[in-house]
């Protein structure tokens, strides 16, 4: 069992690198746990200790499950436990022997998220760290005395959450638009920025070792020569773009860039630390027995700890390869960046100057070439994706591919490098996604169509009645179409939902549900006119009137039979009660609004 932690030092260890951090190791700085001066030495030295021993009985060759974790495995693993003992030394906690129950509630609920409420998914993985440390109790000091298991529903009930939202693929029509727009943009400006950008390196390597002043001239006629050129006007054109040349051909670096990864992670499917871990001598053609040339582009893969792959490469792959092997042809041989693909220009440069610090790109500077590719407008005219990240467009390709044959899953799953059919389908191809986009659709409109019933008619009940009034005011007050639709999509675009039923409206809002409704609307078990009359996510227009009306009639009648129990008698009357409360409202609805209030 290869093992890649090596905790040889006494404050920083090594995570041997595989073939997916080709060029550096990673570190684990236990200087960066506690900061100096906080507490006194022997807090810092046992708190510091019991850490380093729980993190090697979690996560070394001896931990309890006998695996060995990937590098990114270990390194998370560290920031984790790290994040703990930061906040430990924050509230004066020297040992994990001392933490409470309340403690652990605290710091699982306390989660820096994207979103104002974290995802359950990110809770749990705190408990985990918990119950792990638990497990491992006896081989670590001071070892924690709570066992987490056992706060599992205080902490449910404590801690905020929200479902988990994974990134979706992108929309069909705007990615088959981003790809059309990406091999357009190299097809146009691909070859000027790539000259460019071999022509300023060289200029930049003629300029060493002479004047400051000197150098500026020289950069100076060079920049200005290519400002003139009719190639780069069409550039600033659709950048928009009036600064100076030098800056506005590294913002054109940047969305080449972002589309060269954009179309690479689109048509093959990499997960995005597959990307960054090639190398320029990716690309392998071999022919078949009927002579026919196949592509294949080979490397790291990221779920076998680096264990080369290949992945099926058809055009135009190949000439994007061959396009960002171009932009660095002028590094040498055993450089920093060693023989990635994809390499940094340095901190704050536009454009690659000779003698600059150079690096393979890092995940983020992939999100930061994507954004400007497709996401930040720089491009006029083009196609925008609200957003993006690396995984979306890891599920567009599968979603793509079998967008017409599902035939296609067993082929997409090996080029994805999931082992069953069944997770590429259920996890990265929807049901029927072309099924799934219409239904969305109708289901927009029909939100669209009952906002617009609820805003303009006359006579509504309900408690929702009053928390709608300002909204209703503003529609009444506006009595266009044109100024109805806006609000109406202002309102569907700050999440209003509606779930109508038989009986009324249900505004939901998990907040004031009565029938115990959860994130995704209400319980249908527990959904009922008696409940849903008195919930203030209710609301009920004339259209609703002759329902209640015949609800009102029915139990009149029933009532009338001979020889009713005491307990019947009982719920049917208060069902009744409802019934005509409801239809009061409907008719006299400024009495009823005023009711809801009192309510």
């Amino acid at each position: 069992m290869d093992i890649y932690l090596e905790p040889a030092g006494r404050i920083v260890w090594t995570i041997r690198n595989t073939a997916l951090q080709p060029d550096v190791n990673l570190k684990i700085d236990w200087s960066t746990s506690i900061a100096s001066g906080v507490g006194t030495k022997h807090q810092r030295h046992t708190l510091l200790h019991s850490a380093k021993l729980l993190y090697l009985s979690m996560y070394g060759a001896a931990n309890p499950k006998r695996v060995c974790y990937s590098p990114a495995t270990l390194s998370a693993g560290f920031l984790a436990l790290r994040a703990l003992v930061r906040w430990m030394v924050a509230r004066d906690i020297w040992r994990f022997a001392d933490l409470t129950p309340d403690d652990i509630i605290n710091f699982v609920g306390n989660v820096k998220s994207r979103e104002a409420i974290p995802a359950i998914d990110t809770i749990w993985r705190r408990m985990d760290m918990f119950r792990r440390m638990w497990e491992v109790r006896g081989k670590y000091s001071h070892p924690i005395q709570v066992d987490v298991s056992i706060l599992v529903t205080e902490i449910q009930t404590r801690v905020k959450t929200r479902t988990k939202r994974p990134w979706p693929a992108l929309d069909d029509d705007i990615a088959l638009a981003l790809v059309g727009d990406g091999l357009a943009w190299l097809e146009e400006f691909g070859g000027f920025v790539a000259g460019v950008v071999k022509a300023a390196y060289e200029e930049s390597k003629k300029a060493s070792g002479i004047s400051i002043g000197e150098r500026k001239k020289r950069s100076k006629r060079f920049y200005d020569e290519v400002g003139r050129s009719s190639t780069f006007e069409r550039l600033c054109n659709v950048l928009e773009t009036h600064g100076s040349v030098h800056a506005t051909l590294g913002k054109a670096l940047s969305v080449t860039e972002g589309a060269c990864v954009f179309l690479l992670l689109i048509l093959l499917g990499f997960r995005v630390s597959e990307l960054v871990a090639l190398n320029v001598n990716c690309l392998a053609t071999e022919r078949s027995d009927d002579g026919f040339a196949l592509a294949y582009v080979t490397g790291p893969a990221a779920k076998r700890n680096g264990r080369m792959r290949r992945w099926i490469a058809g055009d135009p792959v190949p000439k994007i390869i061959g396009y960002l092997i171009d932009l660095t042809t002028f590094r040498a041989k055993g450089s920093e960046c060693g023989e990635a693909l994809l390499v940094q220009r340095s901190l704050g440069a536009t454009l690659f100057r000779h003698g600059s610090r150079r690096r393979r790109w890092s995940q983020s500077v992939v999100k930061a070439r994507l954004d400007a590719f497709a996401t930040d407008g720089l491009r006029k005219g083009a196609v925008q994706a609200p957003r993006i990240h690396p995984h979306m467009l890891r599920k567009t390709f599968a979603q793509l591919a079998v967008r017409r044959d599902k035939s296609r899953l067993g082929p997409v799953a090996a080029q994805l490098g999931h082992a069953y059919r069944s997770f590429t389908d259920n996890h990265y191809v929807r049901p029927d996604h072309e099924l799934a986009k219409l239904l969305s659709e109708h289901d927009r409109i029909e939100l669209a169509r009952g906002l617009e019933q609820l805003l303009t008619c006359d006579g509504i009940g309900g408690k929702a009645a009053s928390a709608l009034a300002g909204v209703r005011s503003r529609a009444v007050r506006f009595r266009g179409r044109k100024s109805l639709h806006a609000l109406v999509s202002d309102l569907i675009a700050k999440g209003v939902s509606l779930a109508p039923c038989d009986w009324g409206y249900c505004v939901y809002s998990r907040v004031y549900s009565a029938c115990r409704g959860d994130d995704r609307g209400p319980n249908e078990v527990y959904r009922s006119p008696d409940v849903c009359s008195g919930c203030r996510n209710f609301m009920v227009t004339p259209a609703y009137r002759p329902w209640w009306e015949a609800r009102a009639r029915n139990e009149e009648e029933f009532l009338k039979t001979p020889n009713l129990s005491d307990q019947t008698r009982i719920l049917v009357e208060g069902r009744l009660r409802n019934s005509l409360s409801v239809l009061e409202r409907l008719i006299s609805p400024s009495q009823g609004a005023s009711k809801d209030e009192e309510a």
